[in-house]
This record gives C-alpha cells, sequence and structure tokens, in this order.
C-alpha cells in the first residue's frame, strides 16, 4: 500500500472511530497530546506523511495497532 493510500486510511479509521466512539477531535487531541492543527490537517488531506510518532497517540488513544489504523478499514470490519 502507497503512502498516499495509508493516510487516505488513517484518515477515514480516524474519522470513523471518532464518531464511532463518542469521541470529539478535541478529546483525541487532549488525550494524545497532539495539537488540533496536526489532527485537522491530516483530516483534511493536508498531510500526507503522517510521522509514526503521531500515528502511534492516536492508535494508543483508540486503543488500536499503528498497523491496523493504516491498513484495515475500521468501518467495514465492524459492521
Amino acid at each position: 500500500m502507497h503512502k498516499k493510500e495509508r493516510t487516505e486510511r488513517l484518515k477515514s479509521n480516524i474519522k470513523y472511530l471518532i464518531k464511532s466512539r463518542g469521541e470529539t477531535q478535541l478529546s483525541l487531541c487532549n488525550s494524545s497530546g497532539l495539537t488540533r492543527t496536526t489532527i485537522y490537517n491530516i483530516l483534511e488531506g493536508r498531510v500526507v506523511n503522517v510521522q509514526q510518532s503521531t500515528i502511534r497517540k492516536i492508535s494508543d488513544f483508540f486503543g488500536v495497532s499503528c498497523r491496523e489504523i493504516e491498513a484495515v478499514d475500521f468501518e467495514e470490519r465492524e459492521i
């Protein structure tokens, strides 16, 4: 899977996990230590190469692995 595809999967998974778990972008930022700008830029598709440390913080927040959040379609898997 190419970087752009992984970033798109990451973006869609973050959006899905926020919605399905009753979280907000702000709660993700506050709990993970990431800035709102970082999360916003990822969700708006302004970042192609998301740093592994950022992915780790996001995946830790949701309790999933870094590999899963970039490769698995959580919405499809949970349906």
